[in-house]
């Protein structure tokens, strides 16, 4: 689980200082990964982005929390649960890229856009999950996205 970032507005080359300019608030991500397809990419030595590109994977939401209702998104709690078991718990401030850093970075040769999600990493404790898990992931002051594992046969 991690933030998402969601841009509110056509943003390209603003300066870290100016982050929350392009910013319309923050939600919460599941950045899911078929985990046994990296792996496979890795050790052939191609691409591994498809692994994070399927259907599904990217659920998000469902609150959206204002700017103004977050005033320091590098301070929120999260916490996931899956089947009632805590797997990961953890504190924005520990992300590697702050999102000033992380707004500047990407707009500096790309154009974002409206509704564009920014998802800023995930937080320790990441786990394999198996067919039917229910999980809850609450991020403080964001919201909690709730959300079941369903593995769809190749």
């Amino acid at each position: 689980m991690e933030l998402a970032v969601v841009i509110g507005k056509v943003t390209r080359d603003l300066p870290d200082e100016r982050w929350r300019e392009a910013v319309a608030g923050h939600t919460v991500l599941n950045d899911m990964t078929a985990r046994d397809l990296q792996l496979a990419n890795i050790s052939r030595n191609v691409p591994w982005d498809q692994s994070k590109a399927f259907n599904t994977f990217a659920p998000a939401g469902p609150d959206l929390a204002t700017v103004n209702e977050v005033p320091d998104p590098h301070a929120l709690d999260l916490i996931l649960e899956v089947g009632g078991q805590v797997r990961q718990r953890d504190n924005t401030g520990q992300m590697v890229f702050d999102i000033p850093r992380l707004i500047a970075d990407l707009s500096d040769g790309m154009t974002l856009l409206p509704g564009d999600l920014i998802a800023t990493g995930t937080i320790t404790g990441i786990a394999p999950l198996k067919d039917g898990d229910m999980m809850l992931a609450t991020m403080a002051g964001v919201g909690t996205l709730v959300n079941t594992v369903k593995f769809r046969s190749a």
